[in-house]
């Protein structure tokens, strides 16, 4: 019968539930009640599941690299505003639909800023996506070129927050 559970699971792409009920079947005592058993593996399930979402987030955001907010150098030369950036972190200009355009020097870190802030919302459950601004510009062109312009705006703004490289905007 065992057996037989593990194959249903499977089979419904129960992943989480099938690999917490292995698990508790190697290491967990019997004497938790059937419905913390239960809860448990539910739990994994949807553990698993938001792990999932998130990875194909940001797998989709095509980030360059992880960064964060957390790891933002604050240091005087760079003339960043440490408390507006950390209001920009707390995503409320998405939740409202706003854009935020970042400029700045070179070397004042817009492109770590703009994936920060990217890979925050991916975290929150936002979509996010990276362009270079030069291919963005060029993938448009072709489209236009065959035709297809507003299927390919349609795409690119299906995302909860987009960036572009160099005047960075949201």
């Amino acid at each position: 019968m065992l057996e037989q559970t593990k194959q249903q699971l499977a089979a419904l792409r129960l992943n989480g539930m099938l690999a917490a009920l292995e698990e508790q079947l190697r290491t967990v005592p019997h004497q938790l009640s059937f419905e913390e058993r239960l809860a448990l593996l539910i739990d994994r399930e949807v553990l698993e599941r938001d792990n999932r979402k998130l990875a194909s987030r940001l797998k989709q955001a095509k980030l360059q690299q992880s960064v964060s907010i957390e790891q933002m150098d604050f240091r005087k030369e760079r003339e960043l505003n440490k408390s507006q950036l950390l209001s920009l972190a707390n995503l409320s200009w998405v939740k409202l639909h706003r854009t935020i355009l970042i400029t700045g020097p070179t070397g004042a870190g817009k492109t770590f800023i703009a994936q920060s802030l990217a890979h925050k919302a991916c975290l929150n459950g936002y979509t996010a996506r990276y362009f270079r601004l030069l291919h963005l510009m060029h993938d448009a062109a072709i489209a236009y070129r065959e035709g297809n312009l507003y299927r390919f705006l349609a795409a690119v703004t299906k995302y909860d927050v987009r960036k572009r490289a160099r005047n960075l905007i949201f």
